[in-house]
């Protein structure tokens, strides 16, 4: 059965130019006033080349509903396979045909076969005469026949590999995000920070702007592994992440640093503004702590050590600062943020 109903079958204008140069050639050699390829669109049949020809009457775009329509193409597409009619005008099945109106009277065609086996329409000649074209002409159809579909097996096969490539570069995104994230919290991981970092610093070298950094990690989080196991401390290190993620802004970067540790980058932003930021965080999580099999878990306090990037400083050397601070920030009694 013929694949009427669906969307047609969509041809490149470098394919259609091809194609009607195949038409007007195949036209004047045979010597027929017309050369068609005519596609299938939905229900019905269209002309989609047509050859430049005198007496043509065809057009590219005319177009009849194909099921029950009489033409030549209805039987070549239902029988996927060659028809000719020498003479329409003295054969009983054909003189009622729609082309005999236009005194195409005889006609040879061939089905084109889509690469998924599906009919994408003919390749046809027609005259006004008594023709029943012999054997060359019909092998010059064949060889016509051949190069379309070759066409439109090359066409699939480069839809094909431009899907192929589309995915490998969808997937090669989803690696390259997975390589700068860490899997258990969804937050950037220690292996992103340097390229960020160095991007950051020079922007805020560039127009005068503070860059703040905030080294934390959780308080008690190794008495939490050991009374309620390394799987509650996951979720208790997601419910944090949670946190951080639900104060951020649009220009923070939260990295995990590893560990319970975690790494805040915040760019235009004061020492104070980032203090604000952290009690943010500390609100959110006393307001809504984080819960082990249907308890609250009190250990999710945060020791905070925070300081301004220093100008032209490295990489390691803010790391080392804000590590130290945080350091600070444990070891002294009744506060938990310190600032460089």
């Amino acid at each position: 059965m013929p694949n009427t109903g669906s969307a047609p079958y969509e041809v490149p204008e470098a394919i259609v130019e091809k194609w009607q140069k195949a038409v007007d050639v195949l036209a004047v050699l045979v010597g027929v006033p017309a050369a068609l390829v005519m596609r299938i669109n939905g229900p019905d049949i269209e002309v989609f080349r047509a050859s430049r020809t005198q007496g043509n009457p065809y057009s590219v775009g005319d177009s009849e509903h194909l099921v029950g329509s009489g033409l030549y193409c209805e039987t070549v597409i239902n029988s996927r396979d060659k028809l000719l009619v020498p003479d329409a005008a003295a054969d009983p099945d054909w003189k009622n045909n729609p082309d005999v109106k236009l005194n195409m009277i005889s006609y040879l065609g061939f089905p084109i076969i889509r690469p998924d086996n599906q009919v994408f329409g003919t390749l046809c000649i027609l005259d006004d005469h008594n023709n029943s074209y012999g054997e060359d002409v019909e092998n010059l159809m064949l060889e016509f026949k051949d190069m379309l579909e070759t066409h439109l097996d090359l066409l699939e096969k480069n839809n094909h590999l431009n899907r192929s490539l589309s995915e490998i570069r969808r997937l090669s995104a989803e690696l390259s995000e997975m390589a700068r994230t860490d899997p258990l919290t969804g937050l950037l991981n220690r292996r992103s920070f340097d390229s960020i970092f160095q991007t950051e610093q020079s922007r805020a070298s560039r127009s005068g702007s503070q860059l703040c950094l905030a080294m934390c990690d959780i308080d008690g989080f190794k008495k939490i592994n050991d009374t309620l196991g390394h799987l509650a401390g996951d979720r208790i290190l997601k419910c944090v992440a949670d946190a951080f993620l639900e104060r951020k802004r649009g220009q923070d970067y939260i990295f995990r640093w590893g560990g319970d540790e975690f790494l805040l980058l915040m760019p235009e932003t004061s020492p104070g503004g980032a203090e604000t930021f952290v009690s943010g965080v500390m609100e959110l999580l006393a307001d809504t702590p984080c819960r082990e099999d249907g308890r609250n878990v009190p250990d999710t306090e945060m020791s905070f050590g925070i300081t301004l990037q220093m100008q032209d400083e490295s990489v390691e050397d803010a790391i080392r600062r804000c590590d130290l601070l945080l350091y600070k920030a444990k070891t002294q009694k009744g506060s938990y943020i310190e600032k460089g």
